[in-house]
C-alpha cells in the first residue's frame, strides 16, 4: 500500500490536532500510549519521542468536507527513508535515428531505390486494458531518396498516421527532424508562435519572402539539436503551412507558444547535409479538453529495417540526451527533468488513488480529490513501513508487508524542509 502525502507549506509549531491543520499543510504528531497527540515542532522533539516508543502520526489538512490524508507510523516500524531530499525527475526516453544534432558524421543511409523502415515500440508493462502497441512506419521510393526525404516522411507518419491515434491522448511517442545544415535568420528575423500538434506557424512578421520547398527551425536559429520543418506553402506571409506538424511531448496538444526564435535554410543546404530522426516518449496525454495528464512512465524501443540497416541508433546516450521542454526549447545533455516536477508528484497522486493500466482508475473509498499544484516544484521523503500484521513466532517467523509513505512539499515553502528533515529523524 502506499500513502501519498501533499502540502503546500507545513504546520510544525500550532496545530493542537489533526482537525486543526489548515488545508494544504503538512503536520507530524506523536502519539502515546493512551492516544495524546503532541505536535512535533523540531527534529529534536521527533528524537526524544521516538526514544520514548511513541508511535507517529502524519497528517495532510484538507478542505471542509473532505477526509484528512494521514499516515499512522508505529514507532520503529520504519525500514527505509528517502531523506529529505530535492526529488529529481528522470528525463523522457529519447532516440536518435542519424543524425543526432552532434555528430556530424551520422546520417540516415539514403540515396537507394527501396523501401526504408522505423519501428518505434511501447513496451511499457500495464493491465490488459493498456496494451503493447506496434507502430511501424515505411518510406518507399522508385527513386534514389535523400536522407531528408526519408527523415519527413517517416516523422509525418508518426506524427499524423495511427501510430497510437492521430495527434491524440494514446500517443506514445512523438518525432522530429534533425538537420547538421546551417540555418540563418533572415534580416527581419522574426519570431514564431505555434500550437503543438498543428502544421500552421505564425510568424511575427509579414517581410519574410519563403519559398516552398525551404526549411524554418522553430526554437533556435542555427543550434543542429532543434528540429527543423520543410515549408509547403509559404510566401510574402506570416503564415506559413509545414510538411509535418510541430510536436512537443512536454506539453499539451493544443497549446500555443510564441515568441520562438527562427532560423531558416534552403532546401539544397539541407541535401547536401546529414540528418536524422529524434524520437522522444510522450508521457502526457490530452484528454480532449484542456487537461494535461502525466501517466505512468513509458518505455519505447526504436529499431530500423530493410535499407537503414547500419544508421546509427542511440537512446539517452552522451549526445542524445535532448528534448523539447515545455517552452519550446531543447534540453540537451542534461540528466533529468529538474527537482519535483508537478508531472511526476502528480504521477505519485494517481498511483495512489488506484490508477490502473493505461487511464482507467479505480476510486476508493470517496472521490480521490488531487492536491498538487501543476505550478509548483516540490521536495519529497519516502518512508518505508514494515506492517507486520500477523505474528508466526510458534512457526519460526513473521508474517507480514511493507507500506510507503510519500511526502511531497512544495519546495522552498514555509517550514517544509523542516518538516522533511524531521520525518528523516523516524
Amino acid at each position: 500500500m502506499k500513502t501519498v502525502l501533499i502540502g503546500t507549506s507545513a504546520d510544525i509549531s500550532t496545530a493542537t490536532s489533526p482537525s486543526n491543520v489548515a488545508s494544504g499543510q503538512l503536520a507530524l504528531f506523536s502519539v502515546q500510549p493512551d492516544g495524546t497527540l503532541t505536535l512535533m515542532g523540531s527534529t529534536g522533539n521527533v528524537d526524544t519521542a521516538k526514544a520514548a516508543g511513541y508511535d507517529f502520526l502524519i497528517v495532510q489538512g484538507a478542505p471542509t468536507g473532505n477526509t484528512l490524508r494521514k499516515a499512522y507510523i508505529k514507532n520503529g516500524s520504519v525500514v527505509l527513508k528517502s531523506g529529505a531530499t530535492a526529488y529529481v525527475a528522470p528525463i523522457p526516453s529519447v532516440y536518435n535515428i542519424g543524425y543526432d544534432g552532434t555528430t556530424a558524421a551520422y546520417d540516415m543511409i539514403s540515396m537507394a531505390v527501396g523501401t526504408y523502415g522505423l519501428n518505434v515500440k511501447n513496451t511499457t508493462a500495464g493491465a490488459p486494458q493498456f496494451p503493447t502497441v506496434n507502430g511501424s512506419t515505411y518510406f518507399s521510393t522508385s527513386g534514389a531518396a535523400t536522407s531528408i526525404a526519408i527523415s519527413n516522411a517517416m516523422v509525418s507518419q508518426i506524427n499524423t498516421s495511427t501510430l497510437g491515434a492521430t495527434m491524440g491522448e494514446w500517443k506514445f511517442a512523438f518525432a522530429e527532424v534533425l538537420s547538421a545544415a546551417t540555418t540563418v535568420a533572415p534580416t527581419s528575423t522574426p519570431t514564431a508562435t505555434v500550437i503543438n500538434g498543428s502544421n500552421v506557424v505564425t510568424l511575427s512578421t509579414t517581410s519574410v519572402d519563403l519559398v516552398n520547398g525551404a526549411y524554418i527551425k522553430i526554437g533556435a536559429a542555427a543550434t543542429k539539436t532543434y528540429a527543423i520543418y520543410q515549408i509547403v506553402s509559404g510566401g510574402t506571409t506570416n503564415t506559413l503551412t509545414l510538411a509535418t506538424p510541430y510536436v512537443n511531448p512536454s506539453i499539451a496538444i493544443g497549446a500555443s507558444i510564441a515568441g520562438l526564435t527562427t532560423g531558416f535554410a534552403s532546401a539544397t543546404t539541407i541535401a547536401a547535409g546529414y540528418t536524422g530522426v529524434r524520437v522522444t516518449e510522450c508521457y502526457n496525454i490530452f484528454n480532449g479538453s484542456n487537461v494535461l495528464e502525466p501517466l505512468t512512465n513509458k518505455i519505447i524501443s526504436v529499431a530500423t529495417t530493410a535499407n537503414l540497416y547500419g544508421t546509427p541508433i542511440q537512446n539517452n546516450g552522451s549526445v542524445a540526451k535532448s528534448y523539447t521542454t515545455a517552452a519550446g526549447t531543447v534540453a540537451s545533455g542534461v540528466a533529468t527533468q529538474g527537482n519535483g516536477t508537478y508531472t511526476q508528484i502528480f504521477k505519485q497522486e494517481l498511483w495512489a488513488a488506484g490508477e490502473i493500466g493505461f487511464t482507467n482508475r479505480i476510486w476508493f473509498p470517496e472521490n480521490f480529490p488531487i492536491y498538487s499544484v501543476s505550478t509548483s516544484t516540490y521536495d519529497t521523503n519516502t518512508l518505508k513501513v514494515n506492517q507486520t500484521f500477523e505474528d508466526m513466532t510458534a512457526q519460526s517467523f513473521q508474517r507480514g508487508s511493507f507500506g510507503e509513505v510519500f511526502v511531497a512539499g512544495v519546495h522552498g515553502a514555509g517550514n517544509v524542509s523542516t518538516f522533511l528533515g524531521m520525518l528523516s529523524h523516524m
